[in-house]
């Protein structure tokens, strides 16, 4: 496995950058278009590079241990990466997106997260 940038990525995150970000509407569970996907990921880890930490993500019972990062303006998408390293892994996990805040569904907030 290959990766580049500060951790591995995986696809539900590519799903959900993709999401609030370039405006994809499919489910969590659906596959994305690979163009897609391969400028999702380019994004993601493009702005991962410039990402700061901001806490230990809180931890729900069988969870593996993450933190939250945040990442740069204007979108400041939050980065949850588990530091528990996956068998064979060198890096850590990026498990998943969220939105700049919990208010994921106002309009006002997606008008923040556009595409610069």
């Amino acid at each position: 496995m290959s990766a580049a940038g500060p951790w591995y990525v995986t696809p539900h995150a590519v799903r959900r950058f993709a999401r609030y970000v370039l405006g994809w509407e499919g489910r969590d569970e659906d596959p994305l278009p690979e163009a897609l996907y391969r400028r999702a990921l380019a994004e993601i880890i493009r702005e991962s590079e410039r990402a700061h930490f901001v806490r230990r993500y809180p931890q729900k019972e069988g969870q593996a241990e993450a933190d939250l990062w945040r990442g740069p303006k204007p979108r400041r998408l939050r980065y949850v990466v588990a530091t528990t390293l996956a068998p064979g892994a060198r890096l850590p996990t990026l498990i998943t997106v969220l939105p700049r805040t919990d208010a994921r569904t106002s309009e006002q907030d997606q008008r923040r997260i556009e595409p610069i």
